[in-house]
């Protein structure tokens, strides 16, 4: 990690998962940053749509 870097956590939208980043958080990779692309509580694929949005949240990791 250089002096510079940031970290990023991209967090994707309904119906979707983490990989929808993987463009956006290979660019910012190769620039140095640190980038965490979670996939939501109920949002894998076959997954059933039984979660309610706080369960999405509560399943996000908590880094400092």
């Amino acid at each position: 990690m250089t002096p510079a870097s940031l970290t990023f956590v991209l967090v994707h939208g309904a119906f979707m998962t983490g990989d929808m980043w993987k463009q956006t958080a290979s660019v910012l990779r190769g620039d140095g940053h640190i980038v965490h692309t979670p996939t939501l509580a109920g949002h894998d694929p076959g997954d059933p749509m039984t979660l309610a949005h706080t369960d999405a949240v509560a399943s996000l990791p908590i880094t400092r």
